[in-house]
C-alpha cells in the first residue's frame, strides 16, 4: 500500500476536522496500554517494546459513529 492510497483511505472515512476531532475526544478518557500475550500461560501482559494503546468503541454509538462506520462499510465494498 503507498502512501497515496492510505491518505485517500483516511480522506473518504474521515471527512472533516471535526469528526477527527471528536473521535479523539470521545476515546482519551478510556485510551489503555496496549498488552502481548504470553506464549507461556496465554494471558496478556505489559511489554516494553509494546508502545500503543487503543480503546474500542460501542457500534452505532451515536449519529457521527454511525456515519463513520457506514463510511468505512462502503469503502469496504469499494475495495
Amino acid at each position: 500500500m503507498n502512501l497515496d492510497f492510505e491518505l485517500f483511505c483516511i480522506f473518504f472515512i474521515f471527512k472533516s476536522k471535526e469528526e477527527c476531532e471528536y473521535l479523539i475526544k470521545l476515546a482519551k478518557p478510556y485510551m489503555a496500554k496496549s498488552t502481548v500475550v504470553d506464549s507461556k500461560t496465554g494471558q496478556s501482559k505489559d511489554s516494553r517494546v509494546r508502545t500503543s494503546s487503543g480503546m474500542f468503541l460501542k457500534r452505532g454509538r451515536d449519529k457521527i459513529i454511525r456515519n463513520i462506520e457506514k463510511r468505512i462499510a462502503d469503502f469496504l465494498l469499494f475495495l
